[in-house]
């Protein structure tokens, strides 16, 4: 049973002509809610130069210098982790290892509820500075509180509910498979709306690594994660 007030009513808010189908529709050719998918990601595979995770199909794309795709149609972080689990786990693997800088960036996808793009895309943005702090001292205080993926008991900044947790490494990666099968945890508890999930990797002040995986109607990016 769906949690309460959640339901694909919610996906309104993209600008589509065909609301039922993906961008690879040709009435959704010239969509504002299209544009990662028919500019960005078709240049960069036509003209090349842009940074790819591997040459096998399929794979990520960093296809500005603030934004990573999939060369597949892939419409939100929904459709990512059901129906492309090895894609998920690696994207996380590609924005960590490949595409960022994780001592001055975050990683992060939104919720299919507050994305305008109808492409599934991760951010990779400047720290939200107030975040990484803030998590640094959650980590001094009870850093075995953070082995595994606990919900964060408000007042935090920017949010209203998430779930989050931290390598025991400084400077240490956080699997991709490992931090997917965090957002399915969260996807599946009740009674979290599913469309208001969404996800960041960041690096605390102390440089440690945290999966944080968000499940309230606000952006992930804006005022959270990203700067």
């Amino acid at each position: 049973m769906p949690a309460p007030n959640c339901g694909s009513h919610l996906l309104g808010h993209l600008h589509l002509d065909d609301c039922e189908h993906h961008c690879l529709t040709e009435s959704n050719d010239f969509c504002k809610s299209c544009w990662i998918w028919n500019l960005p990601l078709c240049l960069c595979l036509q003209n090349g130069g842009c940074l790819q995770s591997s040459k096998n199909a399929p794979y990520w794309v960093k296809i500005t210098s603030t934004l990573a795709t999939t060369n597949l149609a892939i419409p939100d972080i929904l459709n990512l982790q059901e129906n492309h689990k090895l894609l998920a786990g690696y994207g996380w693997d590609f924005g960590q290892e490949t595409a960022s800088d994780p001592k001055t960036e975050s990683l992060v996808i939104n919720s299919a509820y507050s994305i305008t793009e109808n492409q599934i895309h991760m951010h990779v943005c400047n720290i939200n500075t107030k975040m990484r702090d803030w998590l640094a001292t959650l980590y001094q205080s009870s850093p075995s509180a953070y082995q595994t993926l606990v919900e964060i008991p408000p007042p935090y900044p920017a949010g209203e509910k998430m779930f989050c947790r931290a390598s025991q490494t400084a400077d240490q990666t956080i699997p991709g498979d490992s931090i997917s099968d965090d957002i399915n945890s969260v996807i599946q508890q009740q009674p979290v709306c599913k469309y208001f999930v969404g996800a960041a990797v960041i690096r605390d002040s102390k440089h440690y690594t945290w999966v944080c995986v968000t499940a309230d109607h606000l952006s992930a990016e804006y005022g959270r994660f990203c700067a």
